[in-house]
Formats: structure tokens, sequence, C-alpha cells
């Protein structure tokens, strides 16, 4: 059983939570064959104080995948 921990901020709904899920263990079935039943996630929702990563560099353009507004400037305050 392929287990699968995803971390997401508290803000995505619950719905979208149960989609992203579902997106996960449809592509493993497509590319590892996963059994439809063989399904064990853990989805760890953070507060946007308890992610940390690198500021940006040069031109390089934020994406925040839609999940969190002010991501450019939370990196380049970091």
């Amino acid at each position: 059983m392929p287990f699968v921990r995803i971390s997401l901020l508290k803000t995505v709904s619950k719905n979208d939570r149960k989609k992203i899920s579902a997106a996960i263990h449809h592509a493993l079935m497509a590319e590892f064959d996963i059994p439809q039943f063989d399904y064990f996630h853990v989805i760890d929702a953070l507060e946007p104080d308890d992610l940390f990563f690198q500021k940006l560099s040069g031109n390089r353009p934020c994406s925040g995948y839609g999940l969190y507004p002010d991501n450019c400037r939370l990196r380049k305050e970091l």
C-alpha cells in the first residue's frame, strides 16, 4: 500500500483536498498500476506561517499555484 503525505494550507477547502488526493491516486494507478482500493493518504493542513522557502533570485516569476495570493511578497521578505 503506497503511503502519500500531502501538505496544504488550511485555507484549501475540504472539497479541493479530496480532489487533490483523488488526482494523486489516479496518477498512481495510471503510472504504477496501483489497485483502485489501495489508498492511504494523509493531508497536513498548515498555517501560512508554517511554510518556509527560498527567496526569489533575479527575475524569476513568483508562482503561488493559486493557494496563497501573497506568496510573492512573503518570498521577498524571507
